[in-house]
């Protein structure tokens, strides 16, 4: 089982976006590319989701596309 503690927070986070828009967890990589108008992939944005660290571009795309702070992308805890 995976623990919270296993995973960074952006993950996680971007876990609660993607299923705030989509119910069915298999859709979310292309769910989240569809959100950033496709400048992140439908396979990087799998990889962010599984776990893997966004660049500092990403991180400024996902940024725009929901509206977030960066504070509260990284490392907030928004599925609380």
């Amino acid at each position: 089982m995976i623990k919270i503690n296993d995973i960074p927070a952006i993950s996680w986070n971007l876990r609660w976006l993607a299923l705030k828009r989509e119910s069915d967890s298999s859709l979310w990589a292309k769910q989240i590319s569809t959100q950033t108008k496709n400048t992140i992939k439908t396979e990087r944005a799998q990889k962010l989701l599984e776990g893997e660290l966004p660049t500092d571009a990403e991180i400024a795309v996902l940024q725009d596309q929901y509206g977030l702070e960066k504070e509260d992308l990284v490392s907030g805890k928004l599925f609380e």
